[in-house]
């Protein structure tokens, strides 16, 4: 025969051969809408069941040696129900063809049936299989998988075998583990809680800890067989008579791979708040490895451990003290020899931030809280001197009488009437006395004082109303101590649970001058390894932070408070800046930088401000701010007290809630002054606080920093601005200021100095009754000098009588508060230095 003529043969049997795939395979499709050729109607799917049989002979008796023509046989016995002659044509497949790559398809095809349940054919043959080699299926399309560098789709086949063949986790769980954490690892950036490390804990760690786990301390004794693909190239067919796998009996795995579960584990369900989850996968791995015994079982153990929140820590720590804990190998130490068991310490320090995230969550306001209806409430530090260095004594308590006015304080936000007066005949006198020395901000000063008989029915009638006002607030700030005061005590267990837990975890650690700096790299190395939550890492800090603070602790306290202002600083930079890559995909024509690119962990809005709770942030700035204080750097303060005022949002602030306020800190100072001497050694207490009410603690604060700032009398610290910068202040809650601040203080120090030179008064200021107080005191001493506004001349008489001109051109401007934001913004700027962030 010629070569044409051969060429011509085989091209005749390819295309037979082509033509019978296709037609069979076309019949046997469901979808595949195949008609009568004479007719030219659609057939039922017996009848494209029987022209497919029909084919399928005819191709047989050409092709008989053909594996496609052998699959389709395969496929029709499936169809026909005859699952006998499918298995056996199957095995006889896999016998002949095992590295063929269309058979190897097919396996990939059930097992994607099997995975997702699709309840086709492929899936109803798979049921049907014997266990053997519905194992040896899962296996090979699992390799299939991972040759291909489909991981997912690999690890979980593995999952699938694991979980369905508990008898193959002894060998193919270790890769299966392994190869999990790959994938994850192919993947990065992203948290915790994502698929990756959700299909390794619960579906492939999971029965992994059901067996009996053997630790080896470096590597794998060569006795011992585990599954390794890149070695075990080919997999034997099995069959009725093929003897039984011989599975290994116990699960070995070295010490490093387990403790890197265990702490992956750990990581993901600290992730997803599942606290529970977290110690029972703890335990069950020490109780899997022989370290920890429980007579019923971990999960039991784990109820009387829950039923009190509070006693965790010690419930916790009794089990992994326990004289039961064995050790095995004889290579590693454990608890009683000095060094814990790393497995025992990880648990500590678990729990160590389990009782740091429930602290966080009640300071934070997270949890719901009975005082101020649905308003948002944090607890906050106030500084009250104990055993600690105490502040410098404030300037306003060591006015001369002569400096106070002889009036009686009221409540001026009752008396509205009061504050329209301020027309210069109540102003401060120099030669005015006061027949006793009081302090400024107690509101023991704020008293009524006693009708005068002169005085007509009227007027008494309308103290008596002021005096029934006045007491319906104490009664209302009265029950608002009372509630608050049992949700900070609740609170303070939480932070003593925190500390004890602190405390039992170092314990554990060996007793020597390294313990603490051990104990610190442990918990740094887990929160590395457990790559916690934004919100979670937080929470360590902030608790670390208050109970430094209430050992009076400072320095240590701020650098805690610095962290999370930094982290947090760093969070939201991230998000503007990917906010700005968004838009500039919506808006092409704005610039964008490879900078800019998305992170995949990145979030939205309300994720960060779920995570970063703004008022918690507030609490942490003001934090800093009263740590400065307390250790006589009021230099520093008011720059977190400016980075507060310029963020928080404006919300009126109003006389009451700055009374309301001193009466709060005045009740817990009598109730510091009553306690014991353990309570008495805090020198800060928490209170309560709303928005509003941090917003009136930080102006108290800067307030405070202003009256050092002139008791000091530094000349880097102009006294005429810092003059300056308290009028404006004064401004929130007025009059509150006025016969605190201003009319003691300010108005002398003017006269003495004779005038003021402050040129952004006029564009801060617009509250009418303080720039009347102004204009009043110009008209009684007209020789004061004082520059109101920015002018182009040095001449100071010109100065002087543009700023009055400007002063009473301004008297009916309406408060504007973006005036006042303006004011703090620019103050921060000034103040602020490297070492600070950005908010």
């Amino acid at each position: 025969m010629s070569s044409d003529s051969i060429s011509t043969a085989e091209t005749s049997t390819v295309r037979d051969l082509t033509y019978y795939v296709n037609i069979i395979s076309r019949y046997l499709s469901p979808s595949s809408g195949t008609t009568i050729p004479s007719e030219g109607s659609e057939l039922s799917s017996d009848e494209r069941l029987q022209y497919a049989i029909k084919y399928y002979h005819e191709a047989h008796e050409l092709f008989p040696s053909s594996y496609e023509i052998k699959l389709l046989g395969h496929k029709i016995a499936i169809k026909e129900g005859n699952m006998t002659q499918a298995q056996i044509q199957f095995d006889e497949l896999r016998m002949l063809h095992p590295d063929h790559e269309p058979l190897k398809e097919y396996l990939v095809e059930i097992t994607y049936s099997v995975r997702h349940r699709t309840m086709d054919d492929n899936f109803t043959f798979f049921l049907r299989l014997p266990a053997r080699t519905q194992k040896e299926v899962i296996i090979n399309s699992a390799v299939w998988h991972e040759n291909t560098n489909n991981l997912l789709d690999a690890c979980e086949l593995y999952a699938l075998l694991l979980k369905a063949y508990p008898d193959t986790v002894t060998y193919y769980g270790a890769h299966a583990a392994q190869l999990a954490l790959k994938c994850e690892t192919q993947h990065k950036p992203l948290s915790e809680s994502n698929k990756y490390r959700k299909l390794f804990v619960e579906d492939i760690l999971e029965p992994i800890l059901r067996q009996n786990i053997v630790i080896h301390e470096e590597s794998l004794p060569s006795e011992i067989k585990v599954f390794n693909p890149q070695k075990d190239t080919s997999f034997p067919i099995s069959t009725s008579t093929s003897p039984q796998p011989n599975y290994p009996t116990n699960f070995n795995v070295t010490h490093d791979q387990l403790k890197t579960w265990l702490e992956r584990a750990q990581g993901f369900y600290i992730a997803n708040k599942e606290w529970r989850k977290v110690f029972e996968v703890s335990f069950t791995v020490m109780a899997s490895c022989g370290i920890l015994k429980f007579e019923s079982g971990p999960k039991t153990k784990l109820v009387v451990i829950f039923d009190d929140p509070k006693q965790l820590p010690s419930k916790v720590f009794e089990i992994l003290n326990k004289e039961s804990l064995t050790t095995f190998n004889n290579s590693l130490t454990y608890l009683g020899t000095g060094t814990p068991h790393p497995f025992a310490l990880s648990i500590g320090i678990a729990c160590f931030v389990h009782c740091c995230h429930e602290f966080y969550q009640f300071v934070a306001g997270l949890k719901s809280t009975p005082p101020e209806g649905n308003q948002r409430t944090c607890l906050t530090p106030i500084y009250i001197p104990g055993l600690s260095k105490t502040l410098e004594k404030s300037l306003i308590q060591n006015l001369s009488d002569n400096q106070r006015s002889s009036k009686k304080r009221k409540l001026s936000f009752l008396l509205a009437e009061e504050s329209d007066d301020g027309d210069g005949n109540e102003m401060v006198n120099e030669d005015s006395t006061n027949n006793s020395v009081k302090n400024i901000m107690n509101v023991k000063n704020l008293l009524i004082e006693e009708p005068n008989p002169q005085k007509s029915d009227s007027t008494v009638t309308g103290r008596e109303q002021l005096d029934t006002n006045l007491q319906n607030l104490i009664k209302e700030w009265e029950e608002f101590y009372n509630v608050s005061d049992i949700y900070i005590e609740e609170v303070r267990s939480y932070r003593e649970r925190a500390m004890n837990c602190w405390k039992l975890c170092a314990s554990l650690v060996e007793r020597t001058d390294g313990e603490t700096q051990v104990l610190e790299k442990e918990l740094e190395r887990l929160i590395k390894e457990w790559n916690l939550p934004f919100d979670v890492s937080n929470a360590i800090l902030l608790t670390r932070g208050d109970i430094a603070l209430s050992h009076g602790k400072v320095i240590e306290a701020r650098e805690f408070y610095y962290e999370i202002c930094s982290r947090s600083s760093g969070a939201w930079n991230k998000h503007r800046k990917e906010e700005k890559y968004r838009k500039s995909l919506l808006y092409p024509s704005s610039q964008s930088t490879h900078d800019d690119e998305l992170d995949p962990t990145s979030t939205d809005e309300s994720s960060i401000k779920e995570q970063i709770p703004l008022l918690l942030l507030f609490r942490v700035c003001y934090s800093i701010s009263i740590l400065h204080l307390a250790i006589d750097l009021w230099c520093q303060a008011p720059v977190e007290l400016y980075m507060i005022l310029v963020t928080i949002p404006f919300t009126p602030i109003t006389q009451e809630h700055f009374e309301k306020d001193d009466w709060l800190v005045d009740r817990k100072m009598k109730e510091v002054a009553l306690c014991d001497i353990e309570c008495k050694r805090e020198s800060f207490k928490w209170i309560e606080t709303t928005q509003e009410d941090l917003m009136v603690r930080s102006i108290k604060e800067l307030m405070r920093c202003f009256e050092i700032e002139l008791n000091a009398g530094i000349k880097c610290y102009p006294l005429d601005q810092t003059l300056g910068n308290i009028i404006v202040l004064s401004q929130h809650g007025w009059p509150y200021w006025r016969d605190r601040m201003f009319r003691p203080i300010v108005l002398p120090l003017i006269k003495k100095w004779g005038g003021l030179i402050y040129p952004d008064l006029l564009r801060f200021v617009n509250n009418t009754d303080i720039l009347r107080e102004l204009l009043a005191l110009y008209r009684e001493y007209p020789n004061l000098n004082f520059a109101f506004c920015p002018i182009s001349t040095d001449d100071q008489p010109a100065s002087t009588i543009i700023s009055i001109q400007a002063l009473e051109s301004c008297i009916n401007r309406p408060s504007c508060n973006e005036t006042l934001v303006a004011f703090y913004r620019e103050r921060l700027a000034k103040n602020l230095d490297t070492r600070h962030f950005k908010l």
